[in-house]
């Protein structure tokens, strides 16, 4: 492994993560700054070599993934209440595929496993308990995603620690928001989708790629958060924009985790970090990915950094994250309408 610690991937940098977990030192110093290069330039990198607890194990992710064979009166168990309306939840939960939606996928959020009388949860839609299957219909599920919850919440720690260790602040000037979070770990299944005009996608939802016609099945976007720690299939098709225009497949690393930047910390980092429009390109048969979205709590109040977290434009004015990330998240199918008061839909 060279000083550098950054390969090549395709265009995005791959970067060897090992050094983010050893002591102090040179190697450790090279990660840090490949880390936050990328996190400056290209907003996109993959962490390759991770330790085996951070990895997505074919077998963990078909355990995972096996939410989707549920019958769907079990999956409308755990909708959010603009897909079921007897249900409580409007943040966590299920979500189903829509037809005629751009981002042609089905999936389930679960964040920090909140009681229904813990204090946090009254008045706050993006603190609320998860709503669960039944141990008896999908024995061992909530035990794998609480655990895998916690796994990539450990990495997001890590992630943040490199950037503050080479921009030289304090180890706590991001972690303490995130003590405690609210996070969110997701699961996406994307099913087959042609690129058949007749599919009435129009021009807007397919890509001409590798000679052929290709469905987009998330359209192009930036993540509203902080942190982005994506575990890819073989599949592949996600990519990402550059700044000069050019889209770049973000290679899917069998013992990698994706990491890209939302539009959060490009704010609360004055612009010096910033969020990559990206997209996902359907047609080569069954995706499933397995997002996190680390984010620090509702309360935080994003305001742009002075001294080495900064770049050269104007801040924008001081935001609590709870109220920001509701108004973002408006522009995404599966999310919008939560935060309305009970009884109204979106």
């Amino acid at each position: 492994m060279s000083q550098d610690c950054a390969m090549t991937g395709a265009g995005i940098p791959v970067i060897d993560a090992r050094p983010l977990f050893a002591r102090p030192g040179p190697m450790r110093d090279a990660c840090d700054a490949a880390i936050s290069g990328a996190c400056r330039e290209a907003s996109f990198l993959v962490l390759a070599d991770l330790p085996p607890p951070f990895r997505l194990a074919d077998a963990t992710r078909g355990r995972l993934t096996a939410v989707f064979s549920l019958p769907e009166t079990e999956k409308r168990r755990m909708a959010r209440r603009k897909y079921n309306l007897a249900n409580p939840n409007f943040y966590r939960g299920f979500f189903p595929l829509i037809e005629g939606n751009p981002s042609y996928k089905e999936g389930v959020d679960i964040g920090p496993d909140f009681a229904p009388d813990d204090p946090r949860v009254a008045g706050d839609p993006l603190v609320e308990p998860n709503p669960w299957p039944d141990e008896a219909v999908l024995p061992g599920w909530r035990a794998e995603m609480t655990a895998r919850f916690n796994t990539m919440e450990r990495l997001g720690f890590a992630v943040l620690a490199s950037m503050v260790r080479h921009l030289g602040l304090a180890e706590d000037h991001f972690a303490r928001h995130f003590r405690p979070g609210n996070s969110t770990l997701r699961l996406n299944h994307y099913p087959p989708r042609s690129a058949d005009p007749a599919d009435r996608l129009g021009t807007a939802g397919w890509r001409e790629d590798d000679g052929g016609p290709r469905p987009i099945v998330t359209p192009e976007q930036t993540d509203s958060g902080c942190v982005t720690l994506l575990a890819q299939d073989g599949i592949g098709g996600l990519q990402a924009k550059t700044l000069d225009g050019r889209w770049l497949d973000v290679p899917p690393l069998e013992d990698g985790i994706v990491v890209n930047l939302g539009d959060a910390l490009e704010r609360w980092s004055n612009g010096l970090f910033r969020a990559s429009p990206h997209r996902v390109l359907g047609g080569r048969g069954e995706r499933v990915s397995v997002p996190f979205f680390f984010e620090p709590n509702s309360d935080t109040v994003i305001e742009a950094a002075k001294g080495p977290v900064t770049a050269d434009r104007p801040a924008p004015p001081p935001v609590r994250y709870g109220s920001y990330l509701i108004e973002k998240l408006q522009q995404f199918g599966e999310y919008r309408g939560i935060g309305l008061p009970p009884g109204e839909r979106a």
